[in-house]
């Protein structure tokens, strides 16, 4: 349990310092941060001996794809800033360190986690569903994964307000899976792309099935642990209160 507790908190790390560093750069790049990135591809690509069958489109769909937030720069912000502040603290959120120490900061931040979670999902909700790149899946998506999200937090908040810490920890377990997805989903593509094009597939589906693929996978992990680590959870917090 102890191995598992290391490697899901080493993986949160990675994924928050890649979700910070794709709102970072979209900030900078809103233009054509899609555009920027994409001969790094074409080198890998050329390096597995892959041959895009779509490669005299792709350059139109990266650019379809960042027209979108170039159209709306403020609505960008809004987005990838709230969402970046959202995994930092969802991951200070779960350190028991803090919160056995630092309470009145947890219970601060985790309101600041909430607001910045819906202006995060509110907008995504405007780039996934009402001008999705991929079409109907990554609507369906984004409207799936974002109301799994919603309730998550409001039902988390709820269950603190409650005082049932245990209901608590698991929404919010789920509410960071959702979160966290995002992020995973840019390590999913990173594989599903050259599988998917050496089957022809286009960069909208391969952004689609990477979109489904991260947050499938980040909720089904969590799930896993919710479930691994209750007796545990339990244990520690009967100790930590101590005799009744």
């Amino acid at each position: 349990m102890r191995r598992l507790k290391i490697a899901i908190r080493v993986a949160a790390i990675v994924l928050v310092f890649i979700g910070v560093t794709a709102a970072i750069l979209r900030i900078v790049w809103v233009d054509d941060l899609a555009v920027r990135a994409d001969p790094l591809r074409n080198i890998t690509l050329k390096r597995l001996a892959i041959v895009d069958p779509h490669a005299d489109e792709r350059l139109a769909h990266m650019r379809r794809f960042d027209r979108t937030y170039a159209m709306s720069p403020k609505m960008t912000l809004l987005h990838v800033a709230p969402g970046a502040l959202l995994l930092v603290l969802m991951l200070l959120q779960f350190s028991s360190r803090i919160r056995s120490r630092f309470p009145s900061f947890h219970r601060w931040s985790g309101r600041v986690t909430i607001l910045a979670g819906l202006a995060a999902v509110v907008t995504a909700f405007y780039f996934a569903v009402v001008r999705p790149f991929a079409g109907t899946a990554e609507a369906s998506a984004g409207f799936l994964f974002g109301a799994i999200f919603v309730v998550s937090l409001v039902l988390g908040f709820l269950a603190a307000r409650r005082r049932d810490f245990a209901a608590h920890r698991e929404w919010m377990i789920r509410a960071a899976a959702v979160a966290f997805g995002i992020a995973s989903m840019r390590l999913v593509m990173s594989v599903l792309d050259p599988l998917m094009t050496i089957f022809g597939a286009s960069a909208t589906a391969v952004f689609a099935a990477s979109l489904w693929s991260g947050w499938i996978v980040m909720l089904f992990i969590a799930e896993l642990w919710i479930r691994a680590s209750r007796g545990q959870w339990a244990a520690e917090r009967r100790f930590a209160a101590g005799p009744l």
